[in-house]
């Protein structure tokens, strides 16, 4: 048993690349819980290209100079949300211990570089291949920053005997 800080809207309890956790929490007090898979920010992706796109378009793109304080630093928050979950899991050994900075980074770029390729059509397939292929690739990336346990965890789940969609 372990006291965690599950304080703000921005924390978790889970394993990346996971559809369910084998852990569960307590609250001290009234709790408002909100479950948000992977595969629902994949959903949310590949159905509103629109909404994705603007979600990560610049200041001037957007018809402005800079964005409103409010949203820089949303914008902050969640990037350093991510640092902290990437962190996180090198402290527990699910991943190497390496830069948590350039880690969260490579991970960020290669998910979001992936559906933007998707969205402009470089990946001619339909959604459940590209949604496979998404979840095979990523599982090879993670693998190259996990640790010995965790990549036979992934390679079990998500890449023996599996082979890339074909065009």
């Amino acid at each position: 048993e372990q006291i965690l800080g599950l304080s703000y809207p921005s924390d978790f309890l889970g394993r990346p690349y996971g559809e369910t956790t084998p852990y569960d929490a307590q609250a001290l007090t009234d709790a408002t819980v909100c479950i948000f898979r992977r595969v629902d920010f994949e959903r949310f992706a590949l159905e509103h290209p629109r909404w994705y796109k603007i979600m990560f378009s610049s200041p001037e793109r957007l018809g402005m100079q800079e964005l409103p304080m409010d949203i820089e630093a949303m914008g902050w928050g969640v990037h350093q949300f991510w640092i902290d979950r990437v962190r996180e899991c090198m402290q527990v050994g699910i991943l190497k211990e390496a830069d948590p900075l350039r880690t969260s980074l490579t991970m960020w770029a290669h998910a979001h570089g992936m559906i933007q390729l998707y969205h402009q059509g470089l990946f001619p397939m339909d959604r459940k291949e590209f949604r496979s292929l998404f979840e095979e690739s990523g599982a090879r990336m993670m693998s190259g920053f996990a640790t010995d346990s965790f990549r036979t965890q992934l390679e079990e789940l998500y890449l023996l005997g599996q082979t890339a969609p074909q065009a």
